[in-house]
């Protein structure tokens, strides 16, 4: 029996002509204050399950990251469409972005000491954003995505999922089946979002994926 090849290829790319691609999945998936204010029950819900951003980058900063030497832009392509941009994970790893999330460590709760001190050393890249086209959703980009860049990576990923006002739930189930632990709730602002909290997590190299069953058991605990 023949192995199932994907369909899709993944890639960092120093092509900034794809940042205006990328700019339109993350306004596709774009969740803005407002939007978690007026939606109904129903609507948080879809949220949820299909999953969002709230990070609103330009594409002016998408270019940076491109262009940048320390910082990583991952694509996600269909083999025989090149020109067409599916998904992207953006990873950060300059000194300004070191300088924040050391500042959002003051408003963590961390589980444990030795994730504070990843934070403190400065020896950790930051998952700033991670997004599938919606008509490209479950069918394994996001592992592919974060796969690839675990290849490529051998330092601890660290990454914040929104957890209220609307729980990330898409996001959240996709990093911990890829290995990630959680590291602890931040309980600081984040830009005009009313009772702001989100879930930390972190990848380390060693770390391995999660079955069904300990992934369900591990989101109960977040929608406790």
């Amino acid at each position: 029996m023949k192995s199932h090849e994907s369909p899709f290829q993944c890639f960092v790319t120093k092509d900034i002509s794809k940042a205006e691609q990328i700019f339109k999945i993350k306004e596709d998936l774009l969740v803005k204050p407002q939007n978690t204010r007026k939606a109904t029950h129903d609507e948080k819900n879809e949220y949820s399950e299909s999953g969002f951003v709230i990070g609103d980058h330009s594409i002016e900063e998408i270019k940076q990251w491109i262009n940048s030497e320390m910082d990583q832009v991952y694509i996600v392509q269909k083999k025989n469409a090149e020109d067409s941009v599916l998904a992207y994970l953006i990873i950060l790893n300059d000194k300004e972005i070191h300088e924040e999330v050391k500042e959002y460590s003051k408003e963590i709760n961390f589980n444990e000491d030795q994730h504070k001190k990843v934070i403190d050393s400065n020896e950790y890249v930051y998952l700033i954003q991670i997004a599938v086209s919606p008509s490209h959703q479950r069918q394994g980009i996001g592992s592919l995505l974060l796969n690839t860049a675990y290849q490529d990576i051998n330092k601890p990923i660290i990454s914040f999922v929104m957890k209220n006002p609307i729980l990330n739930k898409a996001s959240l189930s996709l990093h911990l089946r890829q290995g990630f632990d959680y590291m602890g709730e931040y309980f600081g602002s984040f830009g005009e979002f009313k009772g702001y909290k989100s879930i930390g997590l972190i990848h380390y190299p060693n770390n391995k994926t999660r079955n069904k069953k300990d992934i369900i058991n591990l989101m109960n605990k977040f929608n406790e």
